[in-house]
């Protein structure tokens, strides 16, 4: 999922992101000056950081204490802000890495994100951006499972297995009849991974943008990438966004001909809305409109509406 309030999550911060000579298109530059006028989500926003739902990114403390004590006891350390501390980030790393092997989102692998912190982080972004007063873009890709699952894994997923997920995370028999409908001939990994993408990253992207009254506008990236049949899968977006999709970083997951005018439409929108707080699509409202990234690109209404609607919140 992205959110951008005028640029993409971490985009002030991607030092790796380089101005092209003689345009403006900038977006650390852009996003810094918007930074410096604005707010950051204020520790008095109101809101219940006790929620255990974070899709946005932050882990209530309970999940965040759980990670944290299978991190330490894979490094052997104490699970205390020193040990951490005194670590190396190689060694970080490493341990993220192995306690990752061999799982997915379902199985809930141990990774560092942020978390819901009475001092740094008292409110969950996606309760705080329902009710703050800016200009939100906010977005998902169509595929956002396939980074995580590999063709082989969902190879191995059978709808007795798909059956059994569903019944262990309360998703509802309906739902995946409605995705069933929506994704025909698609495999029984293939539909588990579509009802982890809306879980975990659309549902909640969607909720947010249904709740807030400032101006909100939803997108999804449907441009389908060949390498690795990764399709639109988590983080291609990055290159499209940045206009970089000529990076030797961006090819390696969207391979060396990926549309430029795609690039170019996605850079010059995330721009847009930097500068003015319109990226130049409806807001999405009651109709629920959503910009379509694809080639063509097209301002449709939510697609797999249905589909979505049917999974619980």
């Amino acid at each position: 999922m992205r959110c951008g309030r005028g640029a993409p999550v971490g985009a002030a911060r991607d030092r790796s992101v380089r101005r092209r000579p003689g345009t403006h298109h900038d977006l650390r530059r852009v996003g810094r000056r918007r930074a410096r006028r604005r707010a950051p989500l204020a520790p008095r926003h109101r809101g219940d950081p006790r929620r255990g739902d974070h899709p946005v990114g932050a882990d209530a403390p309970e999940r965040a204490g759980r990670v944290t004590r299978a991190l330490a006891k894979d490094l052997g350390i104490a699970a205390t802000r020193e040990a951490f501390a005194n670590t190396s980030p190689r060694a970080l790393l490493d341990a993220r890495r192995r306690l990752a092997e061999g799982s997915n989102p379902l199985s809930g692998t141990p990774g560092y994100a942020l978390a819901v912190d009475p001092e740094t982080l008292p409110v969950s972004p996606d309760v705080a951006l329902q009710t703050v007063d800016i200009p939100l873009v906010i977005g998902t890709n169509t595929d956002e499972y396939r980074l995580w699952f590999t063709p082989e894994q969902l190879a191995g997923i059978s709808a007795l297995k798909l059956t059994l997920a569903r019944l262990a995370t309360g998703v509802p028999r309906r739902a995946v009849r409605a995705y069933r409908a929506a994704f025909p001939g698609a495999s029984p990994g293939e539909i588990l991974g579509q009802i982890v993408t809306d879980r975990m990253l659309r549902g909640p992207a969607v909720r947010v943008a249904a709740a807030r009254t400032a101006p909100t506008h939803v997108y999804e990236l449907a441009w389908p990438s060949p390498v690795r049949d990764l399709r639109a899968a988590h983080a291609i977006d990055i290159g499209f966004v940045f206009d970089r999709v000529e990076a030797s970083d961006s090819q390696v997951v969207v391979g060396p001909d990926a549309p430029r005018e795609l690039a170019a439409r996605m850079h010059a929108d995330w721009v847009r809305v930097a500068q003015t707080g319109d990226p130049g699509w409806p807001q999405h409202g009651s109709d629920r409109e959503v910009q379509l990234y694809d080639v063509p690109s097209r301002v449709t209404a939510l697609r797999r509406a249905e589909a979505l609607d049917s999974l619980p919140a």
